[in-house]
């Protein structure tokens, strides 16, 4: 990684998933991790600068809803926040920030939570 100057490195996930015995031979991390994967999705939303006009919303129990919003949400520099079939505290709140408008991949049960919860525009992208 020297001869390649990397000065820093992102480390998503605690140190379960990424030892600290990896993260201490890489330059200048910074790591984001939660709880489980829907706090890490929130630690991201959170420590990044990301353009959070548009979040994604997508389930942490089906793979393919975060591929597909994830690609949709790289071309905006837009968040991805995963839910189950609830929506937690935490992630509720960073949601309902003024300004948002928050877009949803996929079908699962925490849609009649999130339309009950939410007062902000919200639009569907099937994966």
């Amino acid at each position: 990684m020297t001869a390649q100057k990397v000065s820093s490195t992102i480390v998503v996930g605690g140190s379960y998933v990424i030892p600290e015995a990896i993260t201490q031979r890489l330059p200048g991390v910074v790591r984001y991790a939660g709880s489980d994967r829907y706090a890490t999705s929130t630690a991201i939303a959170q420590g990044l600068t990301l353009n959070t006009d548009r979040v994604y919303v997508v389930t942490g129990l089906n793979f393919a809803d975060a591929l597909t919003a994830g690609n949709l949400a790289a071309h905006s520099f837009s968040p991805v926040i995963m839910v189950d079939n609830t929506i937690p505290e935490a992630r509720f709140k960073f949601l309902n920030r003024p300004q948002r408008n928050n877009h949803r991949s996929g079908h699962c049960g925490r849609d009649r939570d999130y339309q009950r919860r939410s007062r902000n525009q919200t639009t569907y992208a099937s994966s």
